[in-house]
């Protein structure tokens, strides 16, 4: 980008949510990358975080709409509604404001759908074997 006389440029980091490793290892990447070219080095002005971008909150309510009305109408006011997200370690997760997105997204949803039967649960885990991650994961959710 130096060569090429770009001296500013736009980060778009793809995970719409705060985490260390969603968001701010991105720009320890950044932050490297500028000092390892040196003076000149393009400045990168990262995006904010979209997770409650209307255009994402819409396009998740049309999505979560959709599969409402795939499913017979007797069922579907008491249908739950199961926002689903990785979990992250424990003590990332408290340094960062990851839950709390997650959770204003399923409320951004169930608000646009007119609904209050959502939950937020994790289907997956990262961090070392040992580290604790959050919970209530989606398989028990299911199972209850």
């Amino acid at each position: 980008m130096k060569q090429d006389g770009i001296r500013r440029a736009l980060g778009f980091v793809t995970s719409a949510y705060s985490s260390y490793s969603g968001c701010r290892q991105y720009r320890e990447d950044i932050a490297r990358a500028q000092s390892e070219v040196g003076p000149g080095a393009p400045a990168i002005d990262k995006l904010r975080v979209f997770f409650n971008h209307p255009a994402f909150i819409e396009r998740r309510s049309i999505g979560v709409r959709e599969a409402l009305q795939a499913i017979p109408a007797v069922v579907q006011q008491n249908a739950q509604i199961i926002c689903t997200a990785h979990s992250i370690p424990i003590s990332m997760a408290n340094t960062s404001d990851y839950v709390a997105q997650l959770e204003e997204v399923g409320k951004l949803i169930s608000v646009a759908l007119g609904r209050t039967n959502h939950v937020l649960v994790y289907q997956s885990r990262s961090g070392a074997p040992d580290s604790l991650g959050w919970s209530p994961t989606f398989w028990i959710t299911c199972a209850e």
